[in-house]
């Protein structure tokens, strides 16, 4: 039995990656490729006019950090998480605000404070919004999560050598993309008894139209780790 996680190993920390090597055989495979957008004329000026930056995940934290140029009025930047505090702060000056949990509607609460601003949101093109675009509400589309047939065959001539019992699953569209590498495996009724870890209302939904065993952290902060540690604790 092996764990899954559709994760990138490189954003997982040092010592959940020895508990997890320590535990048995994982497999890192994030089933999506992330790539910048070229930002049109029209959108360079919506960003021009930001006062407030809405930041939900690494890659746009990312392209922020790569093209402040773009953003000279912003003066707040609303993350999700401290660890993207951190990181924003290391070339952005101004004031950062961390969403209370990790999630969108905690993120957008945050938001609320600054109802006066100019707030431009900053994602990719797979995000949907769980609020409405106005004149003072805009969402910015700065990157791609793109994948192709040839992914997952790859994914596939992958995960044919391993049989999981555990799967972190991150995003619905990861998700909708794992089913598709499950048809096309010969052991793909296996699948039907591993248990599924996800960590966003929005994945654990998507996941459990789907298999029955399937977990979420009843807390919102540090998700991952959460995440991690109750795979490790249900595997003894």
């Amino acid at each position: 039995m092996a764990r899954l996680l559709l994760y990138p190993q490189k954003k997982v920390s040092d010592a959940l990656q020895i508990q997890l090597k320590d535990a048995g055989p994982v497999v890192y495979y994030p089933l999506r490729r992330l790539e910048a957008r070229n930002i049109s004329e029209e959108e360079t000026q919506r960003a021009l006019q930001a006062e407030v930056v809405v930041i939900s995940s690494h890659f746009a934290l990312q392209v922020f950090n790569a093209s402040l140029n773009m953003f000279p009025q912003v003066g707040v930047a609303c993350v999700l998480s401290a660890k993207m505090a951190l990181d924003v702060s290391k070339q952005f000056s101004g004031t950062v605000v961390i969403s209370a949990q990790e999630n969108q509607s905690s993120l957008r609460e945050r938001t609320l404070d600054y109802s006066n601003r100019k707030v431009v949101w900053l994602e990719g093109d797979h995000f949907e919004p769980s609020f409405q675009k106005n004149d003072q509400v805009d969402v910015l589309t700065v990157y791609k999560n793109v994948w192709l047939e040839s992914d997952t065959q790859a994914a596939v001539n992958v995960m044919k050598n391993y049989q999981f019992n555990q799967i972190l699953v991150t995003s619905p569209s990861a998700f909708e993309r794992l089913l598709k590498i499950i048809q096309l495996l010969v052991n793909s009724e296996n699948w039907n008894e591993a248990s599924y870890y996800t960590l966003g209302e929005r994945t654990y939904t998507t996941v459990q139209n789907h298999f029955e065993k399937v977990w979420i952290p009843r807390e919102h902060h540090n998700v991952l780790a959460k995440a991690v540690q109750q795979m490790l604790g249900d595997n003894q």
